[in-house]
């Protein structure tokens, strides 16, 4: 492994039953990086960092986190995961929901506290902690699970739609926390539909497409490849092959 490169792979193929899912995807991810990975729904965007955590095996192909294969346990406990469908144990609270997924870490408990404690408050959830977490809304349950990813993540982060669902000001708040997250060194790679996340949050961009990569590079290089002199949004749309078509006035 490159000592620079948090997470490696090398010709990633994932197929399931008849269906290729990644083809030969090849990615590099620096340390203390942040990414963001794009593309249409059905892109293989979720597959992949699926993959990176080790919840799937790829079919073909190399990955490296941290040097070692995802599974290995030295590699479990530095990687902190928020799925795009967010999910927990449904009739405990929100802070036993936090504290359970630490302990299986192996956290100890005054630094889960600690974190816990700054993370809630910052996400303006520390009066919520003691409701089930099925009854709090989607929002504050991907809230939530983002504490738990980040509290477990020691040194990377792997974000599926951070801010889906969420307010704007919790949005905010988190795009922020992300940013910080990024400063103080952790790699980051996340996933995202909402152009203010890529524009605020990354330093480059991985775009796929039908399971293939499209680019890899600095946002600026995207725009100058799809859209010249136009904006990221529209690098995207063109990227993905699709035509941002306004619909004309209905007539009744």
């Amino acid at each position: 492994m490159n000592s620079k490169n948090a997470i490696e792979l090398e010709k990633v193929v994932k197929g399931f039953n008849h269906t290729i899912a990644l083809n030969k995807i090849s990615l590099n991810i620096e340390r203390g990086g942040i990414y963001a990975l794009l593309g249409p729904n059905g892109a293989g965007k979720t597959t992949l960092l699926r993959i990176i955590c080790g919840i799937l095996q790829p079919t073909e192909g190399k990955v490296l986190v941290l040097g070692k294969d995802p599974k290995d346990p030295s590699v479990i406990g530095k990687i902190g995961y928020l799925p795009q469908i967010v999910s927990g144990y449904h009739n405990l609270s929100a802070w036993e929901n936090i504290k359970i997924f630490a302990q299986l870490a192996g956290i100890k408990n005054d630094v889960f506290q600690k974190k816990a404690d700054y993370l809630l408050e910052m996400l303006r959830l520390d009066d919520k902690t003691h409701l089930d977490f099925h009854r709090m809304s989607t929002g504050e349950q991907r809230a939530i699970s983002l504490i738990r990813a980040i509290i477990i993540g020691s040194e990377i982060l792997l974000l599926d739609e951070p801010t889906t669902g969420l307010d704007l000001e919790r949005a905010k708040i988190v795009r922020n926390l992300i940013s910080h997250l990024h400063e103080e060194g952790k790699t980051i790679l996340l996933s995202s539909h909402i152009v203010t996340d890529i524009e605020e949050l990354a330093e480059k961009v991985a775009v796929l497409k039908e399971g293939n990569l499209l680019f890899d590079g600095r946002k600026e290089g995207l725009i100058e490849r799809y859209a010249p002199s136009e904006n990221l949004e529209q690098a995207l749309l063109k990227a993905f092959g699709r035509q941002l078509d306004l619909p004309q006035p209905l007539v009744l």
